[in-house]
């Protein structure tokens, strides 16, 4: 299973992807002090079938550094350390949530607009 993370300043949406289908979603309440444990807690409950984990972040975000979020209130956070910690041989990337959307609406081309 993929999962898509879009984390807001009030809420993570969490989607779930098999084949490239969209088969399940959810979300979490956003909070600075437990944010990536509480993602992580998350998608491990549901379950222990990771293939990839892809995050779209209210900020500044460069190879997987966050520089800063500023409606969360996180900077200089390293996700490389913290995914490798916390899901060992699992692949990810993060990205400015704008930039996921735009890659998102390419990926789809335009399956979803209206």
């Amino acid at each position: 299973m993929r999962f898509g993370v879009d984390v807001g300043g009030t809420t993570v949406k969490l989607g779930v992807f098999e084949k490239k289908e969209l088969v399940d979603t959810f979300s979490i309440t956003t909070t600075k002090e437990t944010l990536f444990d509480d993602i992580k807690d998350a998608i491990k409950a549901y379950t222990d079938n990771i293939e990839f984990i892809g995050f779209g972040l209210p900020g500044h975000v460069v190879n997987n550094y966050i520089y800063n979020l500023p409606n969360i209130g996180i900077k200089n956070f390293d996700l490389n350390e913290y995914m490798n910690k916390e899901f060992p041989g699992i692949k990810f990337a993060s990205t400015n949530d704008a930039n996921a959307a735009a890659l998102g609406e390419q990926i789809a081309d335009g399956k979803y607009s209206s």
